[in-house]
């Protein structure tokens, strides 16, 4: 019983410090606003967490790996490396908009200057990378990427152009951005910026 307690308290912790992002665009708050909103004492929520950096790295790492597994999932799904890079730039920015604060906060701290809360999900945010570098592997095994194409600076700089996208989604409004758009506009340039060339 006590356990079960102790658990929903940190999940309406977790809960409260993601609203406190989604609201804010950033993690510029205190424990003290965590506290509040979960109308706690400092001292109790220092109980289940160190810092407000702990608490925010949690919120940033559940959306990460809920994004992750979709990711795996439709990527192993694709019939082709093209329809799998399609499908996994559908999913990352439809994860952006369903998740479009919380993205726009990490965003926010990876463009900051400390590293804050975004220390403990580095494994996390790899392992996009890592999704992204296989697929682009998968496109020149394929044919349809060229052969002196570097498969990991491909996935970073596929994946620096979704923290771009988090920002401009962030500026026009989540609701008037065209996700499956920007979703085809993004997979033809990987395509098409990368494509084997005509002989």
């Amino acid at each position: 019983m006590r356990a079960r307690k102790s658990n929903q308290t940190r999940e309406r912790i977790i809960e409260a410090t993601g609203e406190l992002l989604a609201e804010r665009g950033s993690a510029d708050f205190q424990m003290g606003d965590i506290a509040s909103r979960c109308e706690m004492s400092n001292g109790a929520l220092y109980y289940y967490f160190p810092d407000r950096d702990s608490i925010v790295a949690e919120v940033f790492s559940r959306h990460v790996d809920a994004i992750v597994e979709t990711i795996e999932r439709v990527v192993s799904d694709a019939r082709s490396a093209h329809d799998a890079l399609h499908e996994l730039c559908v999913e990352l920015v439809g994860g952006m908009r369903g998740g479009k604060a919380i993205v726009t906060s990490l965003a926010s701290e990876l463009s900051g200057e400390g590293p804050g809360a975004i220390v403990g999900i580095g494994a996390r945010l790899a392992r996009v990378v890592h999704l992204v570098e296989v697929q682009v592997e998968r496109a020149k095994i394929e044919g349809a990427v060229r052969d002196d194409v570097d498969p990991a600076a491909a996935a970073c700089y596929i994946c620096g152009a979704f923290l771009g996208a988090a920002v401009r989604m962030s500026a026009r409004g989540g609701d008037a951005f065209d996700v499956e758009g920007f979703a085809d506009e993004l997979t033809g340039f990987i395509v098409h910026g990368v494509a084997r060339l005509a002989a």
